[in-house]
């Protein structure tokens, strides 16, 4: 048995467009940072969003759902796990919140909550709008494992009932065109990331056993290429003078169980386990970027990864694989021709871009840093005007709610028919549901 939220309304009493966001579970780390911000900026610009959220998968650390402008509903049985039952539940408990707020555009993000979501919110009548947003995509064989081609299949289908895809960089956008096939490409608007004030992180680090410390931050599972860090460090060590500068890795975030028991053979191997700490999940990175000499990232697979984006934000200096929207990040400028409508230029590199799972090349990429991160491209004020400029909290969310108010159009669920303007502008009988924040029972 499961209650509905207390206050539920029907959408129809607060004057503003309701936008009900689904996302798979808050976590520390992800896309929880920037959706949060998208959710607070939103409510600022005339819409009233509204969270559904699953429940966090084993390991991983909960955020507490937002307690300011935007009410949460919990689905319990929504969760990354696969389990036909607990699918079939939160489908039905999306499909029923749906029906109760009425909302003007159904809005998911991350995988299981963009199928449950687009299928629940396509048997609402009226029908809303849908937009799916790609924060990154288990598309390849990298990311997807064997379960890519079905991936890919189930996408393609939900890309025909979808309003508009949104990707958070250009090279993602292209990529689902093209692994998609998709006629239309995906509408690209950058992930709102704030900048710390005050300096750079990079600076006066806290140094371990004399080294450089170099910082992982992010879920450590197989796809992150810890494994391959390990390795590579461990040839790094293996050919350095006594005397030449060495590296210190510490690992930011949840590793998975398996990951972690690789990791401990591979350091105890090479007897670099000194060396790595692991500091666990974190809510607020900045203080563990402040303590490092350089982000790093041997990805496999990656979308636009927070991480780089936050570091970059803090003024560090940044090694990462050269996969997924990664390039964008340290090798282009962004330039926009309207919402949704970006594209990338090269531009001088803001870090290092090596090969995805090569050792060689990420081993001398770290002797290199560990003798002078300054080395490394860039400078510390031009990767935060980087991130400043073009990932503005509220520059984005303006940009989102443009792409909202298009998508609106001439006509709203409900025969509701004037679009919101920037400032909070109250159609008639366009109201919003305000849910308290509830659980499933």
């Amino acid at each position: 048995m499961e209650r509905e939220p207390a206050g539920a309304g029907n959408g129809r009493g607060g004057g503003r467009f309701p936008v009900l966001h689904v996302v798979t579970r808050l976590v520390v780390g992800g896309p929880t940072r920037p959706l949060l911000a998208w959710l607070d900026g939103l409510s600022r610009e005339g819409f009233a969003p509204v969270l559904v959220s699953g429940r966090p998968a084993p390991g991983e650390v909960p955020w507490p759902p937002p307690t300011g402008g935007a009410p949460a509903w919990i689905v319990s049985s929504l969760c990354r796990e696969p389990s036909p039952l607990r699918d079939l539940r939160a489908f039905l408990s999306l499909a029923r919140a749906i029906r109760r707020l009425v909302p003007a555009i159904v809005h998911t993000h991350t995988a299981k909550a963009g199928v449950l979501g687009r299928a629940a919110a396509r048997l609402a009548r009226p029908v809303p709008r849908v937009v799916h947003t790609f924060h990154g995509h288990s598309l390849s064989r990298e990311a997807g494992g064997r379960l890519a081609p079905l991936w890919t299949r189930i996408e393609r289908g939900l890309a025909r009932v979808t309003n508009r895809l949104l990707a958070v960089s250009p090279r993602v956008a292209d990529d689902l065109e093209r692994r998609l096939g998709l006629t239309t490409p995906p509408a690209v608007v950058p992930l709102p990331v704030p900048v710390p004030p005050g300096g750079t992180a990079a600076g006066d680090p806290v140094r371990r056993h004399g080294r450089r410390v170099a910082v992982f931050l992010g879920r450590g599972v197989p796809v992150k290429g810890l494994d391959l860090l390990a390795r590579a460090h461990a040839l790094a060590e293996a050919r350095r003078r006594r005397g030449e500068p060495g590296l210190a890795v510490r690992v930011v975030g949840p590793v998975e169980e398996r990951v972690r028991a690789e990791l401990d053979h591979l350091l105890a191997e090479a007897k670099i386990s000194g060396l790595w700490s692991f500091a666990g999940p974190v809510r607020d990175p900045l203080p563990e970027l402040c303590r490092a000499d350089l982000l790093v990232l041997p990805s496999r697979s990656e979308g636009t990864p927070v991480s780089i984006l936050e570091a970059l934000g803090a003024g560090l200096p940044v090694l990462a694989s050269a996969v997924g929207g990664v390039p964008d990040l340290l090798a282009a400028s962004w330039e926009t021709e309207g919402p949704g409508r970006w594209r990338t230029v090269p531009a001088p590199a803001r870090g290092w871009l090596l090969p995805s799972g090569d050792e060689e090349a990420w081993s001398r990429a770290l002797a290199a840093a560990a003798a002078d991160p300054g080395a490394i491209p860039g400078n510390p004020a031009v990767r935060r005007a980087f991130v400043a400029t073009t990932f503005d909290p509220g520059a984005r969310a303006a940009e989102l709610a443009a792409l909202y108010r298009r998508l609106l159009g001439a006509g709203l669920p409900g025969g509701r028919r004037r679009v919101p303007r920037r400032g909070g502008e109250r159609p008639a009988g366009a109201g919003a549901a305000r849910p308290a924040q509830a659980r499933e029972q």
